[in-house]
């Protein structure tokens, strides 16, 4: 059983490093970024950004020279209802010009690329838009346009296709309010506005549920004041988004929000723009896409979720060791099968079918599917048998050894 152990142990390293389970905190969207200044930070190379002429998996990029899309610092967050990304770039954020040739106006791209189902075969490979570095599986975007010196639109975004047919099968699903979570391209994507009150300008789509979506392109049209939020923080070189969770829609298969609480994410950050700004003006469009935040869980503060929680879901009492109280009731959820949110349980959770807004279980890992397998469990008696553990980047589960006990 010990070489079984060991063995099981060295299979699940080979995983992508998780974020921490994020507890809900809330944004004001209004230029001011002292609201982010708790948050976790994530980072990316200074003065890297590179040309977007390339499509194939294993290129390398050329350098250019465009400082407005150097992606140095980046941040994730949530509440009940939205997600919120704040970006920090070496230049200006959103820097474009107005050019009264209608070919000539400055573009500018602040992007979060979303795997929404933990699933590399659907949505598109980053590589495909000239995106590096590239990983796969990405379906959704949350996404804002600068355009002729301006705002244009704050949308979202599907590569959920990959002809003609599919593209109309896709616009279809959405005039109801669903998305299909299935394999696309870079090319073949869905672009949309949304609005809870329908404006009634031209072309409106009014879904089932009474809200109005639009079809849009890049520059325009434009449709101002829709859901998503997007402020510039007073020097130009931070930016704040808010996207609501009910503008991604509904998954046509089963009904359910495609992002909402308890939901586990991939998220890769970008600027990219056109190159009238840039010290070689006339050059070529620029981008910089960070290595992606990986399996980033939007938890709630449900009793059983971490967020008003130090430790491990598991560790009831907070004190970084899974005694064996603690071991022997994950090993009765792993016993009783599916387990769900239930804030009187006596770790927030209890064995059967049920609520799964809250945050996830740490345990529950690898896949998050609201079962503990047999890996996840060894994972569980490895951290009791070392003694302890701490909250960290690298660790499989987002958690490692306690220091001195590896």
């Amino acid at each position: 059983m010990k070489a079984n152990y060991w063995a099981a142990a060295m299979a699940v390293l080979a995983f992508a490093p998780a974020a921490p389970t994020a507890p809900i905190h809330q944004i004001t969207i209004d230029g001011n970024m002292n609201d982010w200044a708790e948050l976790p930070s994530y980072t990316d190379p200074v003065d890297d950004q590179h040309d977007t002429n390339h499509s194939q998996e294993f290129d390398t990029p050329a350098y250019v020279n465009h400082p407005d899309m150097d992606l140095v610092e980046f941040k994730i967050t949530h509440d009940g209802e939205n997600l919120y990304a704040w970006f920090r770039s070496r230049g200006q954020i959103a820097a474009t010009k107005y050019d009264p040739d209608p070919n000539r106006g400055g573009r500018s791209y602040t992007i979060v690329t979303i795997d929404v189902d933990q699933d590399d075969e659907t949505g598109y490979p980053l590589h495909e838009g000239g995106y590096y570095p590239t990983t796969r599986g990405y379906d959704l975007n949350m996404e804002v346009e600068h355009y002729d010196g301006t705002f244009n639109t704050g949308h979202y975004l599907l590569h959920g296709c990959l002809d003609d047919a599919s593209y109309a099968a896709s616009e279809a699903e959405q005039s109801q309010g669903l998305v299909s979570i299935v394999p696309g391209n870079y090319d073949c994507y869905t672009q949309w506005v949304w609005y809870d009150d329908p404006p009634g300008f031209p072309n409106e789509i009014i879904l089932p549920t009474g809200e109005a979506i639009y079809w849009v392109v890049d520059k325009g049209p434009v449709y101002p004041d829709s859901i998503v939020e997007f402020a510039i923080s007073a020097d130009g070189h931070s930016a704040e988004m808010k996207s609501p969770f009910r503008g991604f829609m509904r998954n046509s298969q089963d009904g359910t929000p495609v992002i909402a609480l308890g939901k586990v994410l991939d998220l890769s950050f970008s600027l990219e723009g056109s190159p009238e700004l840039a010290p070689n003006a006339g050059g070529e469009w620029a981008s910089d896409t960070a290595d992606p935040i990986n399996k980033y869980v939007v938890g709630s503060e449900l009793a059983g979720s971490n967020g008003d929680r130090a430790g491990h879901a598991g560790d009831k009492n907070d004190d970084f060791v899974l005694d064996s109280s603690e071991l022997l009731r994950m090993i009765q959820l792993y016993n009783l099968g599916e387990f769900s949110c239930d804030p009187a349980g006596e770790d927030g959770f209890n064995p059967g079918v049920g609520d799964k807004t809250c945050t996830p279980h740490e345990g529950d890992y690898n896949p998050q599917d609201w079962h503990f397998d047999l890996s996840e469990m060894l994972r569980a008696i490895q951290i009791y048998n070392k003694g302890g553990y701490e909250r960290c980047e690298e660790g499989e589960d987002g958690l490692c050894l306690a220091t001195g006990t590896k």
